[in-house]
């Protein structure tokens, strides 16, 4: 064994003893109960957002600085050690700087699992000096909440002008419907699902964990009802806050307006030739009604004749379910020869409906009588034979 190995041995054995003569000149006293408990500088703080980071009021009679420390964590407004949820344990080295009594330790970060959002959450520390000795667990009652009250938001991204629209058939823009879903108070999205009338809960893709999502929705429109249909989404993040809101309400109506015919269209007025006005198409009764929920928006009349189509407004530009206003059609409408008369009713999803009504016959030019003989065929006199102009 070199020199060197001998002076350790020496040294290892002489340490208890050096030690004891140490501790015969200056007595260590160990930690006294650590207090002044913060969370992030807080104490007892109910409000926390983002990491947690201890820190406590290191006591002790004499000037040894602390080294080290242990913290525990359980779930509860008050320290329960059968339900730690993370515990820093007992290291074998000196893991903190050098605090000196009367200050504060630095600040300690959790490093455990995921705390559950909105829940109370206690804690104890205990520290050690350089000499490793440790000292009691704190006994004041230090707790804080990981917590998180803003409820996810979303926007999206639609005209407004559809927002407004009646639709007889699917829209484009009905199919991808973009939804931006942004959580702002920092526990991040947890799930999003959409429903409608007809259509029962569908749950969106990729949302966990994420602070802004931007995604669609698909909306079938064979499955809607008639009528206002609410689509809604239900959004919730990690801390349990839930949004449900209308994401946009779709107007179906996809039934034909109809007519209820209160005017004899069996009389001869329109069966039979009719050679001067008589009045009877001034004032004709149709009732119009829409038969689902977009409500009236225009109705006309048509008369075809052998000369063309002639389209005439009975009203345009309404909105209301009923049209039973008297109209009527003037004598100078209708063309010489069949006039088959047909009325058109829209509604305001682009439903219509074309009906043919009847047919009025018109013939207002007398006879005429055209004389192609030649004065001398019969002013030269009497005959008394057939001549050939006569046949």
């Amino acid at each position: 064994m070199g020199r060197a190995g001998q002076l350790s041995r020496v040294f290892l054995w002489a340490l208890p003893l050096l030690l004891g003569v140490a501790s015969s000149v200056y007595s260590f006293s160990p930690p006294t109960t650590p207090n002044e408990l913060q969370v992030n500088q807080q104490t007892n703080p109910s409000t926390l957002t983002n990491s947690i980071a201890f820190s406590a009021k290191y006591n002790n009679t004499d000037a040894t600085p602390a080294r080290g420390y242990q913290i525990q964590v359980s779930e509860g407004a008050n320290f329960n050690s059968s339900r730690i949820v993370w515990d820093s344990g007992v290291p074998d080295f000196l893991n903190m700087d050098a605090t000196q009594p009367g200050s504060r330790t630095p600040t300690i970060d959790y490093q455990g699992q995921s705390l559950t959002w909105n829940v109370t959450y206690s804690w104890q520390i205990r520290l050690r000096e350089s000499n490793f000795q440790w000292g009691p667990w704190s006994t004041e009652n230090g707790w804080f909440v990981f917590s998180e009250y803003i409820a996810p938001t979303f926007s999206v991204d639609i005209l407004q002008d559809e927002l407004s629209k009646w639709f007889s058939t699917t829209a484009d823009w009905m199919s991808f419907i973009t939804v931006n879903i942004s959580d702002l108070g920092g526990s991040s999205l947890n799930q999003a699902a959409y429903f409608y009338p007809g259509q029962s809960l569908l749950y969106l893709p990729n949302i966990k964990d994420n602070l802004f999502v931007a995604t669609h929705l698909c909306v079938s429109f064979s499955v809607l009802l008639e009528g206002f249909n609410t689509v809604n989404l239900i959004v919730s993040d990690n801390a349990s806050n839930i949004t449900q809101s209308s994401v946009v309400i779709i107007q179906k109506d996809t039934k034909s307006p109809t007519l209820q015919i209160l005017e004899d269209f069996t009389s001869p007025y329109f069966h039979e030739w009719q050679t001067k006005d008589v009045g009877f198409y001034d004032s004709l009764t149709i009732n119009f009604q829409d038969s689902g929920n977009a409500n009236l928006k225009s109705i006309a009349y048509v008369i075809s004749a052998n000369n063309g189509l002639f389209p005439h407004w009975i009203t345009m530009n309404m909105n209301s379910a009923n049209y039973t206003q008297p109209w009527g059609i003037l004598w100078n409408a209708w063309q010489e020869g069949r006039n088959d008369l047909r009325i058109s009713v829209n509604d305001q999803a682009n439903n219509y409906t074309l009906l043919y009504i009847g047919s009025v016959f018109k013939d207002t030019k007398t006879p005429t009588v055209s004389n192609k003989l030649l004065p001398s065929n019969y002013s030269s006199g009497w005959k008394n034979a057939t001549e050939d102009w006569m046949l």
